[in-house]
């Protein structure tokens, strides 16, 4: 019987080797994320979930919100000209064990303002090659913002730029697409034929582009949601016709029971009310002063602050994901990261029902199966 070639032998070992890894659960992740506020959300409650399946993550966000391919890679190189440059150091926050004492369910606020514990304090003001040189990462996720997410024509070229920035600071550490999702049914932006399904559409095939060309795989957070919202407890249906949107009662919100999303909520806020100038006094800048009224004093006309009132103000976030969506997010990023069943995790933030966690999480493992 022929013995095979010592080459081939090696090369099935390797591709063994590599499958196993793949496949096999792990217990240590170090996780760098390069994106916004839609990566804050997802990896909300990410420590915490680690930290209940035993697992070591070191977590660092390289977050700034609203932030697009295009200007992560104008701070990259505004720091290769000029590392004193404060534009090309805009990156800040704290690495976060899950390890730690001090890991709990994070508080963070809409829009992703992150108020983790700090297990390890992180030099302020870092740039993209001092994050990415913190720690020898394992992975390292990129976004586009999510108004941009179903358009590929605003990628490149800058995503080819991150990547290959990525890949000479951090060349041990696997680049990794970090899916976003579609917006809330009621976002004004749907209109002229423009919905949820053709957000969601375009921005699969958008990612889909991005990872084909540079061979990334792809944590699919945004496919997990809309999975979700095809189940009648996440099904969400707008308007409440017993809200009223324009004026709201004092403690009163729509109906929205079955959102992913942040939604309505109701604040106070000063509202500018519009008043006539009274006789007698300075006239506004810009308008000459009629016979008989005073000019400000040396001549100088002083605009005066508009009167404002307290009013109950109601306001809508149909981007960011609310504490459901957040926990469904944190269970993709756990599964993609340590492999396993996410539905054997134990963690469930108090502001999550545990039915509801356990459905979530269930849909994470499924996606995650499909999912190369």
């Amino acid at each position: 019987m022929r013995s095979l070639p010592k080459t081939l032998v090696c090369l099935l070992l390797v591709l063994t080797s590599h499958l196993m890894a793949k496949e096999a659960p792990k217990d240590h992740v170090k996780l760098l994320t390069i994106g916004n506020s839609f990566a804050n959300d997802a990896t909300a409650y990410l420590p915490a979930m680690a930290k209940a399946g035993g697992k070591d993550l070191m977590l660092f966000r390289a977050n700034i919100g609203g932030c697009t391919f295009e200007r992560h890679a104008r701070h990259m190189k505004a720091f290769e000209l000029d590392p004193a440059d404060p534009q090309g150091r805009p990156y800040r926050g704290s690495i976060i064990r899950s390890l730690a004492d001090d890991v709990t369910a994070p508080k963070i606020a809409t829009g992703g303002t992150e108020v983790d514990p700090k297990a390890k304090e992180a030099p302020k003001n870092l740039s993209l090659r001092e994050a990415l040189e913190l720690e020898k990462w394992d992975y390292v996720t990129i976004q586009q913002v999510s108004n941009s997410s179903f358009q590929f024509e605003t990628f490149e070229p800058y995503a080819g730029e991150l990547i290959a920035y990525i890949r000479q600071h951090a060349p041990t550490a696997e680049i990794v697409i970090h899916q976003t999702w579609a917006y809330r049914e009621d976002c004004p932006l749907y209109k002229d034929g423009f919905d949820q399904q053709k957000m969601f559409d375009g921005l699969i095939a958008a990612y889909g582009q991005l990872a084909a060309k540079y061979s990334l795989r792809m944590v699919p957070v945004g496919t997990a949601m809309q999975e979700a919202r095809k189940l009648p407890r996440w099904t969400f249906t707008y308007p409440d016709p017993d809200f009223d949107y324009k004026e709201p009662m004092p403690g009163t919100l729509p109906l929205q029971s079955g959102s992913l999303n942040v939604g309505w909520t109701v604040k106070k806020a000063l509202v500018p009310v519009e008043e006539p100038a009274p006789t007698g006094q300075p006239t506004p800048v810009g308008e000459p002063a009629p016979a008989g009224q005073p000019a400000a004093e040396g001549g100088t006309v002083v605009k005066a602050e508009p009167k404002k009132v307290e009013k109950l103000v109601a306001s809508l976030d149909f981007k960011h994901a609310n504490a459901e969506g957040r926990y469904l997010g944190a269970s993709v990023f756990y599964g993609f990261l340590f492999g396993g069943k996410v539905s054997e995790n134990t963690f469930v933030p108090p502001v999550v029902k545990p039915e509801d966690a356990a459905v979530l999480r269930s849909i994470a493992d499924e996606v995650l199966s499909k999912t190369p």
